[in-house]
């Protein structure tokens, strides 16, 4: 599960998920990478300006 509020770039563990080794599983790395969509709706757009005025 990834945490509200994270941002591009942030690199998440989940230990014990990776690639099987000797020694049992390693742990898996996530990073996340936030993409926008190149062309927004006016309701999209409304909806963006509405969090920006909520201060996010």
């Amino acid at each position: 599960k990834i945490p509200p509020g994270t941002q591009d770039g942030t690199a998440i563990r989940f230990r014990g998920k990776g690639n099987q080794h000797r020694r049992g599983r390693g742990d898996l790395i996530l990073v996340v990478r936030v993409k926008l969509p190149g062309r927004l709706s006016r309701e999209q757009k409304r909806l963006f300006e509405e969090l920006k005025q909520t201060g996010l």
